[in-house]
């Protein structure tokens, strides 16, 4: 919607799970903090947690990948704001989970979108070993029908 103004930043924390709305266009040269999503809430509703990329979507919503589960175990999902910053829900099909996730690019004009892994927080968050390859991270590029919200 070429009508809607972009005025905030959407940044997750990663190890937090907060998400933080920062205001950057009242006064473009001393951004604000218009709200923060408490990691607690998208815990409790979703046992989503590890932000990590955000996108604006076309409706409006915003989309953000997570990487874990509130325990730091590997879980894919994606969640999505409205457009208040109020959690709405996940966006994947209810019956379909990852076992990993990270970073996600969409084209809804071609029905697709590609995310890709990373590994198992509280692996991760320990600092990189080598020999949990392969057991603890994940290797796999996964692509979806935007539509029906299905990994293919």
């Amino acid at each position: 919607d070429p009508t809607k103004k972009r005025k905030y930043m959407v940044l997750p924390a990663l190890k937090s799970g907060r998400i933080y709305i920062v205001d950057t266009a009242t006064d473009p040269e001393a951004p604000q903090l218009f709200k923060s999503v408490e990691p607690k809430d998208i815990q409790d509703k979703f046992d989503i947690g590890y932000l990590h990329t955000t996108h604006c979507l076309g409706s409006g919503e915003v989309m953000i990948s997570g990487m874990g589960d509130k325990e730091g175990n590997a879980k894919g999902s994606f969640l999505l704001l409205d457009e208040n910053f109020e959690l709405k829900s996940t966006w994947e099909d209810k019956n379909q989970t990852l076992p990993y996730g990270y970073d996600f690019w969409y084209q809804p004009y071609h029905n697709v979108m590609v995310s890709t892994e990373w590994g198992e927080p509280k692996e991760f968050c320990k600092g990189f070993n080598p020999a949990n390859v392969g057991e603890k991270y994940g290797s796999k590029l996964h692509f979806w029908n935007w539509k029906e919200r299905k990994c293919i």
